[in-house]
């Protein structure tokens, strides 16, 4: 399931220890030509194991590449643009009005907005089960981050049968991998 909202900034993870894994020094890494080069196919793994395929998008009326990563994990799809007067935040919150029901009260403010570290400015993630008397239509989860005056969004549907923590953390790795390349 892929997936935003009017509310105040999002508050960071809580303290923890970081998740464990290999990413390039930032400023070290190439830039990727496509959104299929800002994670390699070993990355992907070191999230979701076993086999995958890739596929790149392109929408010219609306200067959006993609890739969709597809795999017995599920489903990863990311989006690349330039950054036009939205930020990351902004980009999250417009996903989420999406699947949450807007006849339910407070159903937005049940949304956890979070902004993860060393992602850059208004980097903003949500990861949400679903939760129909709650108002939350579908599972979300999605993560966007900008540099470079392009912004990124990850959506994905691989998270569904996990706890939220690890499926933020899962998320954010996946952006540490593509924030190194953009």
């Amino acid at each position: 399931m892929l997936a935003a909202c009017e509310r105040p900034p999002p508050t960071a993870p809580a303290a923890g220890t970081p998740p464990s894994y290999t990413v390039a020094a930032t400023g070290t890494a190439p830039r990727a030509a496509t959104p299929c080069d800002l994670i390699s196919l070993d990355e992907l793994r070191q999230v979701f194991p076993g086999e995958v395929t890739r596929a790149p998008e392109y929408h010219a009326a609306f200067g959006i590449a993609a890739c969709e990563w597809n795999g017995d994990f599920g489903r990863l799809l990311v989006q690349q643009w330039a950054s036009k007067g939205h930020t990351p935040q902004d980009e999250v919150r417009d996903l989420v009005a999406g699947f949450i029901d807007p006849k339910s009260p407070g159903a937005a403010q049940r949304v956890r907005m979070v902004s993860p570290r060393d992602l850059g400015n208004y980097a903003t993630a949500v990861v949400e089960a679903r939760d129909p008397s709650a108002g939350l239509l579908s599972d979300i989860a999605v993560l966007s981050i900008a540099r470079n005056g392009q912004t990124l969004v990850f959506l994905t549907d691989a998270l569904d049968e996990q706890q939220r923590d690890a499926s933020l953390d899962k998320l954010v790795q996946l952006g540490h991998f593509a924030y190194a390349r953009l």
